[in-house]
């Protein structure tokens, strides 16, 4: 996830092509009229980012739209893949998903859902920090692998749902063997602020 700033430049270039070239069309009246107008929305996004040769993201949005001054970019019906180097592939579904440029922060929400080797995380809001690389809410997260699950208030964790912390954890282990894996190698405890 931490080549989220390029990704987000190769849809901003999709997205300035898009209106430029008129294919665009205008965001309804009450997107427009918010701070931060939009340009142009875009259907059926779908964007490939290769590094070094290698795939390391691949995302799909149903709709994507960025400000005009490309501060951030959003989209609707997000999925994106990620490849990372030295580290589980993880997939992150959202309803709706924006990345602020300048913070390097991917807000998803909605209905969010983030998988990785066999572990699923699911929240309505999730926030990837690119500069600290790192998935954090503040929200109920359910996290389930295999025939566990533990529930919580507030999670923070690795984007492959390693190092997973979570507030007032509840583990409901019918697979007690595979508790450590839905921990993730890591501790569970409070996040910091609580």
């Amino acid at each position: 996830m931490r080549k989220a700033a390029s990704l987000v430049i190769m849809i901003l270039a999709v997205a300035a092509i898009s209106s430029c070239s008129g294919k665009g069309k205008e965001v309804p009246k009450a997107e427009a009229a918010k701070p931060g107008d939009a340009e142009a929305v875009m259907h059926g996004v779908h964007v490939r980012q290769m590094v070094g040769g290698r795939m390391e993201v691949e995302l799909w949005a149903v709709e994507a739209w960025h400000s005009q001054g490309a501060e951030w970019v959003r989209g609707r019906n997000v999925k994106a893949w990620y490849f990372p180097r030295g580290r589980k592939p993880a997939i992150l579904h959202a309803t709706e998903a924006r990345y602020d440029v300048r913070a390097q922060r991917l807000l998803a929400t909605g209905a969010v859902r983030v998988e990785s080797e066999g572990s699923v995380l699911e929240t309505t809001e999730l926030t990837y920090d690119a500069r600290r690389d790192r998935i954090s809410t503040t929200r109920f997260v359910r996290v389930t692998r295999g025939g566990n699950v533990m529930t919580g208030k507030g999670l923070e964790a690795d984007p492959d749902l390693g190092n997973l912390k979570v507030g007032d954890p509840h583990i409901n282990a019918t697979r007690p063997g595979e508790i450590r894996p839905l921990l993730g190698g890591g501790e569970t405890k409070t996040p910091k602020g609580r």
